[in-house]
């Protein structure tokens, strides 16, 4: 019985570091989460877990690689009613709603239901104990990004996609961005938690070249992308 009691207690603890990581996590805001440049894509498999590579679509799609942290796969896998079909995770960090509810959010980038779309995968999580164990709270499609290009106007259809890392508003704590690349042109989507702990998507209202290429996805190891290529103005 105690060794039972023991183990149970040796598993909450580990869940609760995975959930700190998480809460805590930051990447460096120039750090791609997903890029389809081909210029970004390497030959190679990479031998780094954190990656992910493969096809944004079975049938028409082109060659993806993303980052997933390791905590928050490890942590998902423990915790989500939701399988992590990911192909980079666009923000991860806590938030907190306007009246207070403090949140786990995660946003991870999807295969395609339709080419060219990504799908923007929303998951909230409440806040464990020693005492209370997190839970998935929501678990949602917020919006469909090429149904917000057509209602915007980029270049239809739009291609060579790229995704930064999310930042959170240290002012704003429910609010977060995550900076957007598609057709040679860059644009921030707000993202924020809401009091029924759902997530709000909002697409960028306007769109515009940036001064300089997105660096692709990298990593601290000494495996490394490609240096990119600009990207292009339209095709």
């Amino acid at each position: 019985m105690a060794g039972c009691l023991v183990f149970e207690l040796c598993q909450r603890i580990h869940l609760l570091s995975l959930q700190r990581q998480c809460l805590e996590y930051n990447s460096p805001p120039d750090q791609m989460a997903f890029d389809e440049r081909a210029d970004s894509v390497p030959i190679l498999v990479r031998s780094d877990p954190v990656f992910v590579q493969g096809l944004t679509a079975p049938t028409s799609g082109v060659p993806f690689i993303g980052r997933i942290p390791a905590e928050w796969r490890a942590y998902s896998n423990l915790v989500s009613s939701s399988n992590l079909h990911s192909m980079g995770t666009a923000f991860l960090h806590r938030r907190r709603s306007p009246l207070g509810h403090e949140r786990c959010v995660a946003i991870d980038i999807q295969k395609r239901r339709y080419a060219p779309s990504v799908d923007w995968h929303a998951r909230v999580f409440s806040i464990g104990t020693i005492g209370r164990t997190p839970a998935e709270i929501t678990s949602s499609l917020p919006f469909h990004d090429y149904e917000g290009l057509k209602f915007y106007g980029i270049e239809d259809p739009p291609h060579e996609w790229a995704v930064a890392a999310g930042e959170c508003d240290a002012t704003q704590l429910d609010h977060f961005t995550i900076r957007i690349y598609a057709s040679g042109q860059q644009g921030i989507i707000h993202g924020y938690l809401r009091d029924d702990d759902q997530i709000t998507l909002e697409w960028p209202r306007s769109w515009s070249t940036p001064s300089a290429p997105p660096s692709p996805a990298s990593s601290r190891s000494t495996d490394q992308f490609p240096p990119p290529a600009p990207l292009p103005a339209g095709r």
